[in-house]
């Protein structure tokens, strides 16, 4: 193979790479819109009562424990399973695994020490990492997120929301959070429409990239046949220098993930790609074994 032909095949690659993170990047906007309308909560959020700890064990990687802490919910506790929060934050940042701090709308009054920013709550303060919403007017700027465990009771039942893709295997809900803006929640054509569209797009790229690495394997044994090259010779040739492009380039878009996307890649998504450059190769080495002529 040639780097001409080389080059294309990373330009393709890189194609599919970037309807990935196009893809990504709307999914998760549109997430962050959904939980903004809709109180913070996704459309599994139970009401119920039980240990937020023993919720937190039996459900998924991606599962929230919220606990009212004031009258109408404005303010409330968290726990919640996995590395890092998911809320709309226009300033700031999400929460971490393992600490004690708290998210604000942009209209709660705070404490400032030290050029430090804080909530009350109970005689305690919880420095502000972030401020809630997509914008400074968003309809979160009242609300209050502590993450706290020891506001949660650690041995009693309480009530508590549990917001998790397993809240339909919660044995007692008392009721379904129901949603701020309820058109939100079952009237999405355009994501799923989306979504099809660039999972096709990127199957159609896959198989282009699948007959191009064919082809320029094809070209490139026959040339190396006339030269009087081994047929082994040729495919661990082949071999090293497709799968080269293909790992290499991969590392280099997910480097790119790591310093320049917030949301998650789905990287999965470049998996078809490389199954079919692989039907490609053993086409190519099959063609070998048989002699080209």
């Amino acid at each position: 193979m040639t780097k001409k032909n080389l080059l294309k095949i990373i330009s393709l690659i890189l194609l599919v790479y970037m309807l990935i993170a196009v893809l990504s990047l709307y999914k998760n906007k549109q997430n962050k819109i959904y939980l903004e309308a809709n109180n913070l909560y996704t459309k599994n959020a139970l009401k119920t009562s039980g240990n937020y700890s023993k919720m937190l064990d039996e459900n998924s990687i991606n599962s929230k424990v919220f606990k009212e802490l004031s009258e109408g919910g404005h303010i409330r506790a968290l726990e919640f399973k996995g590395n890092r929060s998911d809320f709309p934050v226009y300033v700031g940042r999400n929460f971490k695994k393992d600490e004690r701090k708290a998210l604000v709308g942009s209209t709660v009054p705070l404490e400032e020490h030290h050029g430090v920013k804080y909530f009350s709550y109970n005689e305690k303060l919880y420095e502000v990492i972030g401020y809630l919403g997509s914008s400074k007017d968003s309809i979160l700027s009242d609300e209050v997120i502590i993450k706290d465990e020891s506001l949660f009771s650690k041995n009693k039942n309480e009530n508590i929301i549990i917001d998790s893709p397993d809240s339909v295997n919660v044995s007692v809900p008392n009721y379904k959070v129901s949603n701020n803006l309820g058109r939100r929640s079952n009237i999405d054509y355009i994501t799923p429409l989306i979504t099809y569209m660039v999972v096709l797009s990127i199957g159609f790229i896959s198989l282009i990239i699948g007959v191009l690495s064919w082809l320029y394997s094809k070209t490139y044994a026959e040339v190396m046949f006339l030269k009087g090259k081994s047929p082994k010779k040729m495919r661990i040739v082949l071999l090293f220098k497709v799968l080269l492009v293909f790992l290499v380039t991969n590392v280099f878009c997910i480097v790119l993930s790591k310093l320049f996307v917030k949301s998650s890649i789905e990287l999965y998504l470049l998996l078809p790609s490389m199954l079919i450059i692989i039907i490609g190769l053993v086409t190519s080495s099959h063609l070998l074994k048989r002699g080209i002529k």
